[in-house]
C-alpha cells in the first residue's frame, strides 16, 4: 500500500485511481452515514477525492493510508441483511447525543484512535473517552443491539 501511495504522491494518476478504487466505497459509506443523502454523499465523496488528489504531493506520512481497513463492503451479507443491519445501527445511533454519535462513528466505523478523535473534534482525550463509554453503554442497552448479531454473517 505504501508504494502505491508514494507513487500517487509522485504524480502517478494510475496509482491515484487505484487508491480511489480501493477507498471510494468506504469513503462514500462514511459520508452517507453522516449526511443521509445519496446525492450529497456522492458530491462530497468526489470533493474529498479531488482535494486528496490536489494535496497528495504535500503528503508527509503515507502510512496514514491504512491497509488494515477493508475498503470493500462486508462479504456474506445479502442485500436485505445489509439494509436491516444499517437500519438497526441507525436506530441505535438516534438514541445517542450528537457528540456521542460522532465519537462512536469515528471510533468504530472510521477506526480512529482516541488520540485521533480528540484531535479531530478538538477535545481532550478524557472527554472523548467519556462520550465513547456513554455511547457504548447506550449501544449495548438498546434492545435492537441484540439483533445485530443475528444479521452478521
Amino acid at each position: 500500500m505504501r508504494e502505491l501511495v508514494l507513487s500517487a504522491a509522485s504524480g502517478s494518476t494510475l496509482a491515484f485511481h487505484r487508491l480511489a478504487d480501493l477507498y471510494q466505497d468506504a469513503v462514500y459509506r462514511m459520508v452517507y452515514h453522516r449526511v443521509r443523502s445519496r446525492m450529497d454523499a456522492e458530491d462530497l465523496t468526489q470533493d474529498i477525492f479531488l482535494k486528496a488528489y490536489r494535496n497528495l504531493p504535500r503528503l508527509k506520512t503515507p502510512d496514514r493510508f491504512r491497509s488494515s481497513v477493508d475498503p470493500a463492503a462486508p462479504d456474506g451479507f445479502s442485500e436485505w441483511g445489509r439494509r436491516q443491519f444499517w437500519k438497526t445501527v441507525a436506530d441505535i445511533l438516534k438514541k445517542m447525543s450528537a457528540t456521542e454519535r460522532e465519537v462512536f462513528i469515528l471510533r468504530f466505523f472510521d477506526q480512529q484512535s482516541i488520540a485521533e478523535i480528540a484531535r479531530i473534534l478538538t477535545k481532550g482525550e478524557s472527554t472523548v473517552k467519556t462520550h465513547l463509554y456513554r455511547a457504548i453503554a447506550k449501544f449495548k442497552a438498546h434492545p435492537a443491539s441484540a439483533r445485530l448479531e443475528e444479521l452478521l454473517p
